[in-house]
């Protein structure tokens, strides 16, 4: 999931059925402690580093091409920014 996987997908690799994931994910954002709190906290850290790598990598884009830094804004501050894309600004 640090990569960027779904959640099925990390599931499929590691031979667990989605639904499964699913349940001990939600138990563990029940729970203040024990395996399925550990669980939801090591997916929530996966999935947000992915997320802070995937955000530095448009970052990064955007001093090339400020589109990509639009994108993100919209998607981001929805609110604030009106939602952009490459076909709507053409």
């Amino acid at each position: 999931m640090r990569a960027g996987l779904f959640r099925r997908a990390a599931a499929g690799l590691v031979g667990v059925d989605e639904q499964t994931i699913s349940r001990w994910f939600h138990r563990g954002a029940s729970e203040a402690r024990g395996l399925y709190r550990e669980f939801f906290v090591a997916v929530n850290r996966a999935e947000s580093e992915f997320m802070q790598s995937a955000t530095e990598t448009l970052q990064a884009a955007a001093t090339t091409n400020p589109k990509h830094v639009q994108w993100l804004l919209s998607r981001r501050f929805p609110e604030l920014y009106p939602q952009w894309s490459p076909k709507t600004s053409q």
